[in-house]
């Protein structure tokens, strides 16, 4: 009878790396280089092509902290993320449903019967089912796999780590991730305490405050609430399936509610759908 396939276990030399560099950080709490040391600290433990560290407010965008990005279209993908596909990010919207802090794949959010045909070219991403998201951020780099660090600071702020690696060469692998899990406990304790010392100047201003409002707000006045609940699922590449077992009614029942949220917009299909949210969008920025 074959054994039980036994868990693997960062080696000592692993745990060891951690620690030559943990003095380091934990000298360096509540000071401006804080996370770039911690990037530092990171690409001693594992590989990785990027970093970034995001913060996440009630009512707000996600702020950027710092990031590792070299390559200057990426940096640029990375401003079309903040600006405007973020709210469409699966992470994003599970951080609205307060994540246990841990260690986490992006296709660990990622919603069942997920629905590439909701992703349309006038919102600045491109269909790509190479992708864990299914799509892709304009001038992102393609074919990244993202092994992410959740951290609840308090009710009001939550540190997401991302690190990104290509799929093509591996991606991260189980014993990368079970390295991270082992050393959470350190990593997240690091955080909460450099947060008492430095969220003054972690928190930066509200960079676009309006844009989650706006999507939940979208066909307000128009469409009946349970008609903007679907129409704001499929915007989020849920597909008919996936909504009905979110929202627990029949799938004729989504069907009908989709027919008849197209016919008051006056559209037709989700590529219009598209077309009128991020026209809503512009309108509200000017």
């Amino acid at each position: 009878m074959p054994q039980d396939k036994q868990p693997m276990v960062p080696t000592s030399k692993a745990l060891q790396q951690w620690l030559d560099v943990a003095g380091d950080l934990v000298s360096r709490i509540g000071c401006d280089d804080f996370l770039a040391r911690f990037s530092a600290a990171m690409a001693q433990i594992l590989a990785f092509e990027f970093l970034i560290v995001f913060l996440y407010r009630p009512d707000a965008a996600p702020a950027l902290l710092h990031d590792s990005i070299c390559v200057a279209r990426h940096r640029k993908g990375l401003k079309n993320y903040l600006r405007n596909t973020y709210v469409l990010n699966p992470f994003y919207q599970a951080v609205r449903k307060n994540p246990e802090p841990g260690i986490y794949f992006m296709k660990d959010f990622m919603p069942d019967e997920y629905s590439l045909e909701s992703r349309h070219q006038e919102f600045p991403v491109s269909l790509d089912s190479f992708e864990e998201i299914g799509f892709l951020t304009n001038d992102w780099p393609s074919g990244m796999q993202e092994l992410l660090i959740v951290m609840p600071l308090n009710e009001s702020a939550l540190i997401e780590v991302s690190l990104s690696k290509k799929e093509a060469g591996g991606g991260f692998s189980e014993y990368e991730a079970e390295t991270l899990k082992t050393l959470f406990p350190i990593l997240y304790a690091l955080f909460r305490k450099h947060w008492e010392y430095a969220a003054h100047r972690l928190a930066p201003e509200l960079e676009e405050p309006l844009l989650e409002r706006l999507f939940h707000q979208f066909g307000q006045g128009v469409l009946s609430e349970r008609e903007r609940e679907v129409v704001r699922m499929i915007l989020l590449g849920h597909s008919s399936t996936s909504i009905a077992l979110n929202l627990d009614v029949a799938l004729p029942t989504v069907k009908s509610h989709r027919r008849n949220a197209y016919a008051k917009l006056g559209i037709s299909s989700q590529a219009e759908l598209f077309t009128r949210y991020m026209d809503s969008v512009h309108q509200t920025r000017g």
